[in-house]
């Protein structure tokens, strides 16, 4: 399975209760599965998300942040114009690695805006040259409920 996100974290363990409260505050979502002892290198859990616009579901495993990340978290500063995000991953020595398994655009940005509001780092983007925060992963959910919202 191929990851979506890497999600840099300042933290070596996943702050389960930011998470959720993160998830409720700020995007209205639920998260099912999330089990901070089970998310190893080794062992990830499956997390089921629901959101205003359906549910996703999504492997998630904390790992050690790598050489690779940084590099690629460094190119999507300067191609995104994001000051100081390549800073701030490099200073992260952990990742949230986070792979699709059931697609829904808006519970995958509210898991990843999350993580990065609990673990204090960027999400990158494996698709896209893309690297931004809590705001960004905020504005780009806004824009999914826009565009799913009737006129």
């Amino acid at each position: 399975m191929t990851p979506i996100a890497v999600v840099f974290s300042q933290k070596e363990q996943l702050d389960v209760g930011a998470v959720v409260a993160t998830l409720q505050r700020h995007f209205g979502a639920v998260i099912e599965g999330l089990d901070a002892p089970m998310l190893t290198p080794e062992h990830g859990c499956e997390v089921d998300v629901s959101t205003k616009d359906g549910r996703g579901r999504f492997r998630v495993t904390l790992r050690a942040a790598r050489a690779d990340d940084w590099q690629r978290a460094a190119g999507a500063e300067l191609a995104a114009s994001s000051p100081g995000m390549g800073l701030l991953a490099a200073r992260c020595r952990s990742a949230v690695e986070v792979s699709r398994m059931i697609s829904c655009p808006g519970a995958e940005l509210a898991l990843l805006g999350a993580l990065a509001f609990a673990q204090l780092g960027p999400v990158l983007l494996s698709e896209e040259t893309a690297i931004f925060g809590i705001r960004g992963a905020l504005t780009r959910y806004q824009a999914i409920l826009q565009k799913a919202r009737p006129d």
